[in-house]
């Protein structure tokens, strides 16, 4: 947004009014090198609104421009520039800054003018570096609202009063957000993926209110829970909603990446977030209920779930079957045969054994799944008498727990136990309690698993739903009902080029 004038060279890298401190003071020098020109703004609000950027350091740079014609008249100008980024955090990087730094001390630029003090930056360290940068080169210091600064400590003690004030608005906006947090109300910012933020309008023009649900991604939001919850992969779902034209809330594609961080954010279900940490339920209505966003959470964060297949948009087997000569891994690979057109077989990756027809292969497993899913009722026959059990000697051990709590608050108000005893017996009490939540809510999910990776799958006839459903999800329910597939090699007597079922064993689970 920045446009030169005349002799200007450009060096940008991605207001408040104030009574000036010095008298602008001509200058008396014959120092003919060019003027650095620095400009900064920490939030360019008319870039997030998609209006174009720059606009509030072109103010500053026409002021600069302006001053240098009147007090160092003659004098070309270099610019440099931060465009939307602070001058408090001492972690964010403005190589315009640096830049400058480098042209005052090696004497490139002979003075360095900008609009105030505060525009260079609210660290008083960085003003230090700057002082020492203008005398190691010899330049003069200059602001549009100060006039020159011969004397360095008055841009000591306006850097420290920057500072300051800087650091009393964060503490402002943090007890701010975390009133907003405690009431649960709506903090603002970006808008949040299922929900209005004030700014969308309805049928009638009229503005919805922010944290209202939209119904049209609160489904699309509904349909990535279900499928993940069935196993397909993220990545696999990015590329389903971008392929049905469902963008970020920003307006961009998806990646796997970010979709399993945005479906994970806890205001989807209701909850209300202080740094990171949920603190409790907000005003606003979930878009996933709680035991399906807890589950979906639980999915996404298990380690043993794979994250993705090198060849899993095009094989059913790759990477899930293993090699009964070596134990290898097995994968679909592409040979050309001496008369017949290229065919596909399942090849270990490791020995280079095997090598049946991927269409044998993947028929095989099929039929074998598909047979069992008939006979199959997802909500009991998946659950093991074993984790049954566990969850309930859990759910028992709970509600002793519990009652070994109240019995200690009764000793006490009976006087048969002091308050220090009272506080330690509490104490390992509720460590208890919070070990067997954690462990119910884990041995539940383990049982509900099969139950959302089968669901529509199980009863009659579920061949040709099975052949219908993504590649990812039927290579979940694969992982679910088998323990292992094993290709072997070739058995006796079949003859080069046949396939016999028996050279792939499946070891159910």
């Amino acid at each position: 947004m920045l446009s030169p004038g005349h002799g200007d060279t450009v060096g940008l890298c991605p207001n408040r009014g104030r009574t000036p401190v010095l008298e602008d003071t001509m200058s008396t020098a014959t120092d003919t090198r060019p003027v650095a020109i620095y400009v900064r703004i920490s939030s360019d609000r008319g870039k997030e609104q998609g209006k174009g950027s720059g606009l509030g350091t072109q103010r500053q740079l026409d002021a600069a421009r302006e001053y240098v014609a009147r007090v160092l008249p003659g004098r070309p100008v270099t610019v440099f520039g931060d465009n939307d980024r602070s001058g408090w955090n001492p972690k964010t990087v403005r190589p315009g800054f640096e830049a400058a730094l480098e042209a005052l001390a090696d004497g490139t630029c002979g003075a360095f003018v900008a609009w105030h003090i505060d525009r260079v930056s609210r660290q008083p360290a960085q003003i230090e570096a700057l002082i020492s940068a203008a005398r190691a080169g010899g330049a003069e210091l200059h602001t549009v609202l100060g006039g020159h600064a011969s004397d360095p400590l008055m841009l000591r003690i306006m850097s420290a009063l920057a500072a300051a004030e800087s650091d009393l608005k964060s503490e402002r906006q943090k007890a701010k957000h975390l009133q907003m947090s405690e009431s649960r109300e709506y903090a603002g910012g970006r808008r949040r993926w299922g929900y209005s933020n004030g700014k969308i309008l309805d049928e009638d023009g009229n503005p919805i209110p922010a944290m209202t649900i939209l119904p049209a991604e609160a489904a699309v939001i509904s349909a990535v829970a279900d499928r993940l919850l069935a196993g397909e992969t993220l990545a696999g779902v990015a590329r389903w909603l971008n392929a049905n034209g469902h963008l970020t809330p920003l307006g961009n594609q998806w990646n796997g990446t970010d979709l399993g961080v945005t479906i994970r954010r806890p205001h989807l279900a209701g909850k209300r977030v202080y740094h990171g940490e949920v603190i409790g339920e907000a005003s606003w209505e979930p878009v996933l209920d709680a035991a399906r966003y807890e589950a979906l959470c639980h999915k996404l964060s298990d380690k043993r779930r794979r994250k993705s297949f090198s060849n899993a948009t095009k094989y059913l087997l790759s990477g899930l079957a293993v090699c009964g000569i070596c134990e290898g891994t097995i994968r679909g690979k592409r040979r050309v045969a001496k008369v017949k057109a290229p065919v596909v077989s399942y090849t270990c990756v490791d020995c280079g054994g095997v090598n049946p027809l991927v269409e044998d292969v993947d028929q095989r497993v099929s039929d074998y799944v598909t047979a069992r899913l008939a006979l199959m009722d997802a909500r009991g026959l998946l659950v093991d008498d074993a984790e049954a059990q566990q969850l309930a000697t859990l759910e028992a051990d709970r509600g002793a727990t519990i009652e070994r709590h109240a019995a200690t608050g009764r000793l006490l108000a009976d006087g048969k136990l002091s308050p220090e005893g009272f506080a330690v017996a509490v104490s390992a009490l509720d460590d208890r309690l919070r070990y067997l939540d954690g462990a119910i809510t884990a041995a539940r999910e383990a049982i509900r698993a099969p139950v959302r990776e089968l669901d529509g799958l199980t009863g009659p006839d579920p061949e040709v739903t099975f052949a219908g459903l993504p590649l990812a999800r039927q290579r979940a329910v694969i992982s679910l009902l088998c323990q292992r597939v094993t290709i072997e090699k070739r058995i006796r007597g079949t003859r080069p080029g046949a396939f016999n079922p028996e050279q792939v064993t499946i070891t159910p689970k």
